[in-house]
């Protein structure tokens, strides 16, 4: 009796899985990008795109007819501002009766399955460790700034940090999709053309003839 009941439990369950399944993610799309929401019939006149369930849980009610190709239906949906899962609800008439199906897909920043949670662990590490040697680089430039004597070194010590968040911010939109992390390295990219790159240029131009003004000053002096 007791193996009958957990052979019925985890018939139970297997069906449960099977029917979960039932409503599959047709797949994943890219944020502001386009994706064909599709429902296949063989035996329906119509069916329509009756509402769409957002990340954010709001719902938006559409109730229009999708296209009929064959036993495909395909309706063209651009709302993809938000990342994250969705939710769509098609209706038809299947096998003469009207029912509806729940079919799921999910918008991501770059159309890609995100990483682990490992690898943007490493990244997150390795991006605080270049960022604050980033910070450090920069408060010692600002000292020697000040007495006109960032050299070369210094500039492109700056300047290859700030290109080093840009190497980051390309591997995180490629291949991570890491959306919170995407928004600091853009701000952090913003800040840095003028910390990184703009001030300490101009900081060595005005450093260079600073130091040879000076020098043909004592030359003189000397002659």
């Amino acid at each position: 009796m007791k193996k009958l009941l957990l052979l019925l439990f985890m018939s139970m369950f297997l069906i449960t899985l099977v029917n979960a399944t039932d409503i599959t993610n047709i797949g994943i799309t890219k944020q502001y990008s386009s994706i064909e929401l599709y429902q296949t019939c063989d035996n329906c006149t119509y069916v329509n795109l009756s509402s769409v369930r957002y990340p954010n849980l709001s719902i938006g009610y559409f109730n229009s007819a999708m296209t009929k190709i064959s036993n495909d239906f395909n309706y063209s949906f651009n709302k993809t501002n938000n990342i994250g899962n969705y939710q769509y609800t098609v209706c038809g008439d299947k096998n003469g009766v009207f029912k509806c199906e729940v079919i799921g897909f999910e918008v991501t920043l770059n159309g890609k399955k995100q990483a682990d949670g490992i690898v943007v662990v490493i990244f997150s590490i390795i991006f605080i460790a270049i960022f604050f040697f980033g910070i450090i680089a920069f408060f010692k430039a600002l000292e020697l700034v000040t007495q006109f004597k960032l050299d070369l070194i210094d500039t492109t010590v700056l300047v290859g940090t700030y290109l080093g968040m840009w190497f980051f911010y390309y591997i995180n939109y490629e291949y991570l999709g890491n959306a919170l992390m995407n928004s600091i390295l853009e701000m952090t990219i913003m800040v840095g053309a003028f910390t990184h790159v703009i001030l300490p240029i101009v900081a060595f131009l005005v450093s260079f003839i600073m130091t040879n003004l000076q020098a043909k000053k004592k030359s003189r002096i000397t002659y």
